[in-house]
């Protein structure tokens, strides 16, 4: 029997990178205002920078990047390719770059005209790609705004539901381009899906990890042409994966997939903090994969918009079997803070509430509590973050992800209401990029240079990571959210060394909790905890 006739399992080491007009997909391509500046302001500057000088970027390439580095990463030079490319975007992407230039417009038009009177006569200055979709607001001390009127903005012809698509390839490895600088261009043995995000075919198309289907079948439904159904043949297996049982042990089950991603397990229920998880492939180091998740995930939990917090890469391959997305509650119309909940519902996700501090959810024997979360954002009024308190199987477990302890009265209060916990894990990249790294593109007014320095993304040192240890009074504390996983460069760009200051103030918390008689471990790549 040919393996067109026959049912086929989708391969474990197959990866499918999400795209919008050939660049890496994550939150700020999704939402138009600032996939509009992203676009004007940092991909096509990188496209022209490359076809100036190819060799210079080579060059750049093969040194270590910092994330956000204006390098365009190939194997190979792509002059042609990234040509085209540059070609295509100006003749289609006309739209969002008037949207781009309209909003720098109107900001300055707000800043030369909007005194404190009223508003009505500056709606008619507003640029035409902004009309419709904004409302001009004032703050109690009568600094003018524009509040996008997000809902709107995903129903319109500026949302890219056009350009999305996704790159399925057999991976061997963990290297790939940086996600930020480096648009995916078509390779050899790669499937290319012009699909958007939220078809449905993307979820039969995941579920074929564990429900076999006919790739003829699969292959008429993605739209695949002759060569690219020889290629899609390539991505599949007879031979089915092996069962998932689910845990039914007293207490929680905590598994480490890496990063800030985590499963937690109990009696009847479950929950994943912010996915981000690595495929099957031979590599020195052992991890969890997509093939250790259970077949039902009750509550996926996100902490944050940050890239390597909200992975739409995982996501999406995830949406099939999961019945719940939790997600903090945004500014509501700030560009740089774009609503989670609207963001994934485009991207096709159905089932999303938004939470705000303190905030229960009643999940599966369980419950899911959104606290405050402090800092990482540069000082940026970024409202989107939450960290979490997870209960199940009589434990609580806390999760601070990026927080830093910047105001520890505030954690008093939260201490006050929810009292003491079982385990703890926080995030320690107290000394991360700057501000401009991720948000330079869409900051319309440039940081002052005396500034870039002090507006960092930071978590918690030592010192403050101890404070909520004596805070929280956990048994079990855990270092993690530090992108040390070589899996994770293409999207971090960490190599952090044993001087560096994020591993000494991690190696400093985790040897005083040990010498108070608490289980204390830095994470790295697989970890699995029981709380009975």
């Amino acid at each position: 029997m040919s393996r067109a006739a026959r049912s086929s399992f989708l391969r474990a080491d197959v990866r499918a990178e999400p795209l919008v007009d050939r660049w890496y997909a994550w939150s700020y391509l999704l939402f138009p205002p600032s996939a509009a500046l992203y676009l004007a302001n940092a991909h096509l500057p990188l496209l022209r920078s490359y076809l100036a000088d190819p060799n210079a970027h080579a060059e750049a390439a093969r040194g270590k990047l910092d994330l956000g580095a204006p390098v365009v990463a190939f194997d190979t030079i792509q002059t042609d390719a990234v040509r085209a490319l540059l070609d295509r975007t100006l003749a289609e992407q006309a739209p969002l770059l008037e949207l781009a230039s309209g909003i720098t417009e109107l900001e300055h038009i707000l800043g030369a005209e909007a005194r404190g009177g009223s508003l009505d006569r500056v709606y008619e200055r507003v640029p035409s790609a902004l009309r419709g979709y904004v409302e001009l607001v004032y703050d109690r001390e009568n600094h003018p705004s524009m509040r996008f009127l997000e809902a709107l903005l995903y129903k319109s012809p500026l949302y890219p539901r056009a350009g999305q698509g996704m790159s399925l390839s057999i991976v061997s490895g963990h290297r790939r381009p940086p996600a930020l600088s480096t648009p995916r261009l078509p390779g050899e043995g790669v499937v290319e899906l012009s699909l958007p995000f939220d078809a449905p075919f993307v979820d039969e198309l995941f579920a074929m990890r564990r429900a076999p289907r006919r790739p003829e079948e699969m292959a008429e439904r993605l739209g695949l042409d002759a060569g690219a159904r020889e290629r899609f043949s390539a991505l599949l297996t007879d031979t089915a994966p092996r069962p998932v049982e689910a845990y039914a042990g007293p207490g929680i089950r905590a598994r480490y997939f890496g990063h800030a991603c985590v499963l937690l397990e109990w009696a009847g229920g479950n929950a994943l903090v912010d996915p981000l998880i690595n495929h099957r492939y031979e590599s020195r180091e052992p991890y969890f994969s997509f093939e250790d998740l259970p077949e039902v995930l009750y509550d996926v939990v996100i902490t944050h918009g940050h890239e390597d917090h909200l992975h739409l890469e995982t996501l999406i391959e995830l949406r099939h079997k999961v019945r719940r997305v939790v997600v903090p509650k945004s500014g509501g119309g700030r560009l740089e803070d774009p609503s989670l909940r609207l963001l994934l519902r485009a991207a096709g996700f159905r089932d999303i509430v938004e939470v705000d501090d303190l905030d229960r959810l009643e999940c599966a024997g369980g419950a899911i509590t959104a606290l405050p979360f402090m800092g990482e954002h540069g000082d940026l009024a970024i409202r989107s973050k939450a960290a979490y308190l997870v209960e199940g199987g009589g434990r609580k477990v806390l999760f601070m992800a990026d927080s830093d302890n910047v105001e520890p009265r505030v954690y008093a209060s939260v201490r006050a209401h929810v009292g003491p916990v079982d385990a703890m894990f926080l995030g320690m990249e107290c000394e991360g990029s700057p501000l401009t790294s991720l948000y330079g593109p869409v900051l319309t007014t440039p940081l002052l240079a005396e500034h870039r320095e002090s507006r960092r993304f930071r978590g918690s040192d030592c010192a403050r990571a101890l404070d909520l240890v004596a805070r929280f009074e956990p048994s079990h504390v855990y270092v993690y959210a530090m992108g040390q996983e070589p899996w994770l460069y293409y999207l971090m760009s960490l190599e952090q060394g044993a001087e560096s200051r994020p591993i000494v103030e991690s190696n400093r918390l985790v040897e005083a909790c040990r010498r108070r008689g608490l289980v204390a471990e830095r994470l790295y790549c697989k970890k699995q905890v029981e709380l009975p």
